[in-house]
Order: C-alpha cells, then structure tokens, then sequence
C-alpha cells in the first residue's frame, strides 16, 4: 500500500485493519489529474516560525526546537493540516510546505528577472 504523505513510512490506524505501515511515494505512476500548483504559495508569508521546548516526554527538555504551530497553518492553508484519530489537528505537510516554499522561490526568481529586464 502506498500514500503520497509526508514521511517515507506512515503508521496508519483504521485503514486496512488496527494498524497499517504505509510507504510514501512521488513517482508519477502513482498520481492522476496531475495540473500545475493550484495553491496561492503566497500564503506562506502568513506563517509564523517559533522556537520552543517540547513537552514530549521523549523530547530533550533543555533542546530548543523551531518549526511552525499546527493549528496556525491549518487555519492560514487547511491543505497542509494532518489530522490524529480524534480528527484533531495533530502536525502539518511538511513536504507539501516545501512545495510551497519552492513555488513561491520560482514565483520570486520570475519577478527578479522581469526586473532586471
């Protein structure tokens, strides 16, 4: 079984039974209705990166992270929200956000050469 989600293998629970590993994948054999990017990758701009400790009992206490808050992505681009069982927003697409991060880089490297122009 194979997903188009972030990471390379995906704990899956109530998809195919309790509990499923599912690969990630990017090939085109795995993808249709394939069109250029449909998100204003603009909205990025609307994000804020933090940095702070985790609570996780896993986590090193003393470690600062930095990374951007789940529940502010899904509300300024819903598309990258991931939700847990409870359908609660539990973390956001990081591989979409870097798709958006490179559209908005080419968006950018257009507007520089029409400048310099």
């Amino acid at each position: 079984m194979t997903t188009a989600q972030v990471a390379n293998v995906h704990v899956y629970t109530n998809a195919v039974g309790p509990y499923a590993l599912i690969r990630s994948t990017s090939a085109e054999k795995y993808k249709e209705n394939i069109k250029d990017l449909e998100i204003d990758s603009a909205k990025i701009y609307k994000l804020r990166p933090v940095s702070f400790n985790s609570i996780s009992k896993v986590d090193d206490k003393s470690r600062r992270f930095i990374g951007l808050i789940a529940d502010e992505v899904e509300r300024e681009i819903p598309e990258l929200a991931v939700y847990g069982d409870g359908k609660e927003i539990e973390n956001y697409d990081h591989q979409m956000l870097t798709t958006l991060l490179l559209k908005e880089i080419q968006n950018l490297n257009q507007r520089v050469k029409q400048l310099e122009g």
